[in-house]
Parts: C-alpha cells; structure tokens; sequence
C-alpha cells in the first residue's frame, strides 16, 4: 500500500523493501520506480537531474543489487576489505595477489552480469 492505495511493485523491488523495512523506526524511502512516473520521459528527466540533491541530502543509501546468490556475500566482503584498505596500497596489492581471493573475484564478476 502507498499512502492508502494499491501499488504495484517488481518483485525486486518488493525484495528491495523487505530488507529495508524496520520493525522499530520509520524508514523513509526514495524509490525511483515508485517516485518517478517511469512512463512520462520528460517528468523522468527532471527527476533524474534533482537525484544528486535527493542523496545528497540523505542519511543514508542503499542499493539494491538483488537478493542474495552466486556468493554474493564474497564479492561484497571483498569490495568492503578493499575500501577499509584503500589508504595502504601494500596492504591492496595483498588482497589482489592473494590466492585466496580469486573465488570472491569470480562472485564479483557474476555479481556485475546480473540481469536484474
């Protein structure tokens, strides 16, 4: 429900929200597809060029990638390693020559070629 009336989701979308969603606070959400007519090309253009004040002024962002899958979790522990290292140089070329990453490498190529 949208302020009282039925909405209709994409089911990524819906999963987007689900992991979202707070049992203890209000979570305001900006959601392109719901807040932009996406069928109106020129309210889509507007919209579009106001988006770097929208998260400028936000809290905080979240970007939805999907639902967990393919070692998902690998790939993102990999990206976050990397940016609390982004200071050490030696300690990035560590994580890239390391054996041991070359799985969350692969998650990471096939977290990049989802269709969603």
């Amino acid at each position: 429900m949208l302020d009282g009336h039925e909405f209709v989701v994409t089911e990524s979308l819906m999963h987007a929200l689900g992991r979202l969603r707070s049992r203890y606070t209000p979570v305001i959400v900006w959601a392109d597809a719901i807040c932009i007519n996406q069928g109106n090309t020129e309210e889509r253009n507007i919209q579009v060029q106001a988006m770097t004040s929208i998260y400028k002024e936000a809290v905080g962002v979240a970007i939805w990638l999907g639902p967990e899958a393919d070692g998902s979790n690998m790939a993102l522990e990999l990206l976050r390693n990397l940016y609390q290292n982004r200071d050490s140089p030696a300690q990035i070329r560590a994580i890239i020559k390391s054996p041991h990453s070359t799985p969350s490498y692969e998650a990471l190529v096939a977290l990049f070629d989802r269709d969603y």
